[in-house]
């Protein structure tokens, strides 16, 4: 970047979060900052020095810009404010156009390479032609499901390429729009428009839900092609700017559905509206799941483990540079330690990150049935973030419930100086993200990299932690931890650490040394050098 101040805009959508991933971004813009202008990009208003406190990163320097969610093409536009752009956000497809631009990846969003898949994907696709879908080409947001059916959401101005099956004659398009506002907003105009010039117009009350059936009435002077460009303007609103929602995007109207009228989308409407709808819903995903187009947007694509780089290359067929997350190690030191088995992770339940565990606590439970004596003062201590969605809150009541009578401790969104304090105190350290799960199946179950277990054996906690996804990378098992593969593994490997005070020290302290591999200075100068690689030859 020629040793010249730049401008530098690093996005997580995801910041809100406050979690490993979330971390990485802030510590690449701290790492940056030091040298150019840098803003955090993100789509909720955040408090910067809390988002600073949770993640223990000193953002100072460090800009943040809350802007609206954008679909594809305006998010693209967007990109070309920054002379660096750095997407860092987890699973989130969007391109860039800015002068350099790398992408940080916490796991590749899967792809089906499969032949099944390949056949799934070419039979939606013949669907999708024969059945004469539309493209949702510009201005649109993803798709997104309400009820029995699904709809999306339009921006100020989005285009619908529609298949036109009789080129040169006039046509009527059918538009199923909705005007999803709350009641107390107005009632809107909404405006199609071919080649510039206006062929029809609709006036929408705000009607939750409730789609209104649109008939637009093409010229045959401008349905000349075998596609029709049909352009949707509509007044917008921002849910959070306005009603103090979550939702930060500028929404205009809600379609559902649009198409010629002609007896092959009828067919369309017959076999996956009514009769097979969640069919339907898949046929909606088709053309976005099978593009990986915004990845050669990027100049430098950088998976934070040899695991993730493994996916990338099987789901989207890219290799690029590991760039391993920064762990504060400074941070952490060992105390007097203490009888307990500590783990650290957010407590999340089914469709989030499970971190096991409810797993955990049914080997604790066995390991004080099956050695009482040996087991006699230890304890279980599970410490982490709760979750909001009402199936996070019932995974954690059902942890309370199983750990009821038994000396295990629940830690839910503890301040950062009490977690050091615990794994200052912790021997020895469980993780089990992905336990029960089949890595060639679902590989994003598993823990992509693990900060906390670096966190803890920086701390001199011995790791015992599962063969699977990032964890090997970070423990040599039988030399600065254990690695095991089933729940008689696990808890066998913790009762040889239990029983034998010299085997614990001697992995506690390799532990501690080996932490050093992943430390924020090692993160700082390679992501430096990485940077320096999108110099221009």
């Amino acid at each position: 970047m020629g040793g010249s101040a730049v401008k530098v805009g690093v996005y997580n959508r995801w910041l809100h979060t406050f979690g490993g991933g979330e971390r990485h971004s802030c510590m690449a813009a701290s790492v940056l900052a030091a040298e150019h202008e840098v803003e955090l990009i993100s789509h909720r208003g955040l408090d910067k020095a809390e988002l600073g406190r949770r993640l223990n990163v000193n953002l100072d320097a460090v800009g943040l810009r809350v802007v609206p969610a954008m679909p594809a093409n305006r998010f693209l536009e967007f990109t070309r404010e920054y002379d660096l752009f750095v997407n860092a956000s987890f699973m989130t497809g969007q391109p860039a156009a800015a002068a350099r631009k790398m992408m940080l990846v916490l796991f590749p969003s899967p792809m089906d390479k499969s032949l099944s898949g390949r056949v799934r994907r070419g039979v939606g696709q013949a669907i999708i032609r024969e059945l004469l879908l539309p493209e949702y080409a510009e201005g649109f947001y993803d798709v997104q499901e309400l009820g029995d059916g699904w709809f999306r959401y339009s921006t100020g101005e989005a285009v619908l390429h529609l298949p036109n099956p009789r080129p040169g004659r006039g046509v009527r398009v059918e538009i199923m729009v909705g005007n999803f506002r709350p009641p107390e907003l107005e009632e809107i105009e909404v405006e199609g428009l071919v080649e510039g010039e206006t062929v029809g117009t609709i006036a929408l009350p705000p009607e939750k839900g409730a789609y209104r059936r649109w008939l637009v009435d093409v010229p045959a002077r401008l349905a000349g092609g075998r596609r029709l460009e049909l352009a949707i303007r509509a007044p917008t609103y921002n849910p959070q700017a306005e009603l103090g929602e979550d939702d930060n995007r500028e929404i205009g109207v809600a379609i559902t559905d649009a198409a010629v009228l002609h007896w092959r989308h009828g067919l369309y409407k017959l076999l996956f509206r009514r009769m097979f709808r969640e069919l339907g819903l898949r046929l909606e995903g088709v053309t976005e799941y099978a593009s990986l187009d915004y990845l050669d947007t990027y100049d430098l694509i950088c998976p934070i483990s040899k695991f993730s780089r493994k996916w990338m290359r099987e789901y989207w067929g890219k290799d690029g540079p590991i760039l391993y997350p920064p762990v504060g190690v400074r941070e952490f030191a060992p105390g007097e330690k203490a009888n307990i088995i500590l783990c650290v992770g957010r407590f999340f339940g089914a469709g989030g990150h499970s971190k096991r565990h409810d797993a955990l606590i049914e080997a604790f439970k066995w390991m004080m049935k099956g050695s009482p004596k040996d087991m006699q003062g230890w304890e279980l201590h599970l410490a982490g973030n709760r979750g909001t969605r009402p199936v996070d809150q019932d995974y954690y009541a059902g942890l309370e419930r199983a750990a009821a009578g038994l000396p295990i401790v629940l830690h839910p969104d503890m301040p950062f100086p009490d977690l050091k304090d615990l794994y200052a105190r912790a021997a020895i350290y469980w993780h089990a993200s992905g336990y029960g799960e089949d890595v060639s199946k679902s590989p994003v179950t598993f823990e992509h990299f693990g900060i906390t277990t670096v966190e803890a054996m920086a701390a001199g906690c011995v790791p015992v932690v599962i063969n699977r996804g990032g964890q090997p990378e970070l423990v040599r098992d039988g030399v600065d931890g254990r690695l095991w593969e089933t729940m008689d593994e696990l808890m066998a490997r913790t009762g040889e650490i239990i029983a034998n005070p010299n085997l614990r020290e001697r992995l506690a302290a390799a532990a501690m040394e080996s932490a050093g591999r992943f430390s924020e200075e090692r993160f700082r100068d390679r992501l430096l050098e990485l940077v320096a690689s999108l110099e221009p030859a």
